[in-house]
């Protein structure tokens, strides 16, 4: 099955792969070979993509949609970071910094833009913990 990951900016990953599990409004999905046709929305949350049996590629995704037709996974994102790119300290201070900018005067399209930052700080700070307690065991 083909997967293909693609944000506003560019394709992110692309690729063959066995599986792709995703956060969509009903919950945690996994595509596999063969999968029925979908078109779905996309919750902020982790992306995994299984190249084969033992190969798992991650991606932070902050939303977007999804849509499987023909063995082709297309995933549509308003971001996507690598696990490996997800840095906690910074995560740390976009959030204080988003925290603190809510606590001030702001127009609606602001509150709305500095929310998109906070819940992606949220996201990113969520799955390095998870990644560091994966590792530990």
């Amino acid at each position: 099955m083909d997967v293909c990951l693609i944000t506003q900016d560019n394709i992110i990953w692309q690729g063959s792969s066995v599986s792709a599990t995703l956060n969509t409004l009903d919950g945690e999905i996994t595509v596999l070979d063969g999968h029925e046709k979908l078109i779905s929305v996309l919750v902020p949350g982790e992306l995994r993509i299984l190249t084969d049996q033992s190969n798992n590629i991650n991606f932070a995704v902050t939303g977007g949609f999804v849509e499987v037709l023909n063995n082709k996974v297309t995933i549509l994102a308003d971001s996507a970071d690598h696990f490996d790119e997800l840095d906690e300290t910074k995560a740390n201070e976009a959030k204080i910094r988003a925290e603190k900018l809510l606590e001030g005067k702001l127009t609606d399209i602001e509150v709305a833009e500095v929310e998109a930052t906070l819940q992606k700080a949220l996201l990113h700070l969520r799955i390095v913990k998870k990644k560091k307690h994966h590792t530990s065991l």
